[in-house]
C-alpha cells in the first residue's frame, strides 16, 4: 500500500541508488523466476474486498482503513468480520493517524491497546512503523510496539521508504525481531525502485522478508519478481487476480 507524506529524503535516496537494473538482472536472470510460488498479499478495507482478493489468489491480506491516506487502523468490528469471513491469514495495520510517522507517547499507548484488541480477535500479525524526524527508525517506539505484539509476526510498513540509510536500518529491524518490510525500494513505485529492492533482498537473505509494494500490477509483476528476487508482492485487492494470472503464466 502506498503511504503518503513522502519527503525530500526519498527523492535523494532513490536518485543515489540509480542503476541499470536490466544489466544486473541479465547476469542472473534465471535465479528468481516468477511463478505461482510468489506470495501475493492483498491490501483491503472491507469484507467484500477481502473476499474478492482471496478469490483472485491472495495468500494473505493486510486489513486497514482509509487507503487514501496510506492506511490507518481499522475498526475492531471490521477486523472481526474479515477474520471470520476469509480463510487466509489477516494482518492488521496499526496506525492511529495520517501524516508524519513520528509517534508521541499517547499515540503509542493507543496503538498498543488496538493491538491487544486485534490479538483477541485472532489476527495473524501487525503492520506498523515509527520514524524520527531525521529519517531514522525510532528505536524506542519500535521496541515498545514489538513488546506489545504478542509474539505475532510484525511488518514494518512503507515508512521504510523514507529512511536515510536502508541497509543499516534493515539490519536494525532484523535485530529487533521484525519479520517483514513493506517497501518500494525507496521509490514512488516498486517498478521504479526495483534496483533498491534487489539490493534489499541481497542484504536481507533469509533473515527478513522483503515485500515489494507500490502500485504493482499484472502487466509488470513477473518482470519485477525476476529482476529483484522478491518472493512476496503486495497490491490493492482489486489488482490481485491479474497479478496471480501473470505469475502463474
Amino acid at each position: 500500500m502506498g503511504i503518503t507524506g513522502r519527503g525530500t529524503i526519498v527523492s535523494s535516496v532513490a536518485h543515489s541508488r540509480s542503476c541499470d537494473v536490466n544489466q544486473e538482472a541479465s547476469n542472473d536472470e534465471d535465479d528468481h523466476p516468477a511463478g505461482p510460488s510468489t506470495m501475493i498479499e492483498g491490501c483491503v478495507t472491507s469484507l467484500a474486498q477481502a473476499r474478492e482478493a482471496v478469490a483472485g489468489g491472495a495468500h494473505r491480506l493486510e486489513l486497514c482503513s482509509h487507503l487514501s491516506v496510506g492506511g490507518l487502523t481499522p475498526s475492531s468490528a471490521l477486523v472481526a468480520e474479515v477474520i471470520q469471513g476469509v480463510d487466509v491469514p489477516v494482518v492488521v495495520m496499526i496506525r492511529p493517524r495520517p501524516g508524519p510517522f513520528h509517534l508521541e507517547s499517547q499515540e503509542l499507548s493507543e496503538m498498543q491497546k488496538d493491538m491487544a484488541v486485534c490479538e483477541r480477535l485472532g489476527v495473524s500479525g501487525f503492520v506498523f512503523g515509527a520514524l524520527n524526524h531525521d529519517g531514522s527508525i525510532d528505536k524506542r517506539a519500535l521496541d515498545e510496539l514489538m513488546t506489545a505484539s504478542f509474539g505475532l509476526p510484525v511488518t514494518f510498513h512503507k515508512a521504510f521508504d523514507l529512511v536515510a540509510d536502508p541497509p543499516r536500518e534493515l539490519e536494525f529491524l532484523i535485530e529487533s525481531g521484525v519479520k517483514r518490510v513493506l517497501t518500494a525500494g525507496g521509490a514512488e513505485t516498486a517498478w521504479e525502485g526495483r534496483c533498491g529492492l534487489r539490493r534489499l533482498v541481497s542484504v536481507a537473505g533469509d533473515l527478513i522478508e522483503i515485500i515489494g509494494a507500490g502500485r504493482i500490477r499484472g502487466d509488470h509483476v513477473a518482470a519485477l519478481v525476476q529482476e529483484t528476487g522478491i518472493s512476496v508482492v503486495h497490491s490493492r485487492g482489486e489488482a490481485v487476480a491479474a497479478i496471480w494470472q501473470s505469475l502463474s503464466a
